[in-house]
C-alpha cells in the first residue's frame, strides 16, 4: 500500500497594495508528531512562493489542488495550495 505525505502552503496572495494587508504565506506540514510550520518571509511575495514552490517540486512534492480563501474580487482573497510526496519504504 502506497503511503503519502502532506502539506499545504497558505495565504498566497496579496490584497489592497497597503502594508497591513500584505499576506506572509506559511508552509505547512503534516506530520504524525502534529504540524510543522515555515513562514515565508519576505515583501516580493512571488519570489519568495516562486522559490519555495520549485524547491518542494525538486524534494518530490506534487501539487494536489489550490482553494480559493475569501470571496473575490475582494481584496483579501488568498489561496491555500496542497501538495502530497510519496513516502519511502
Amino acid at each position: 500500500m502506497e503511503k503519502w505525505e502532506y502539506c499545504k502552503l497558505k495565504g498566497v496572495g496579496k490584497g489592497g497594495g497597503l502594508e497591513e494587508n500584505y499576506y506572509y504565506p506559511e508552509l505547512i506540514f503534516f506530520t504524525p508528531e502534529g504540524e510543522k510550520r515555515e513562514r515565508l518571509d519576505g515583501k516580493d511575495e512571488i519570489t519568495v512562493v516562486a522559490k519555495r514552490i520549485a524547491q518542494l517540486g525538486s524534494d518530490g512534492w506534487e501539487m494536489t489542488g489550490m482553494v480559493p480563501v475569501g470571496q473575490p474580487p475582494s481584496i483579501s482573497a488568498t489561496h491555500t495550495i496542497y501538495f502530497k510526496r510519496r513516502l519511502e519504504g
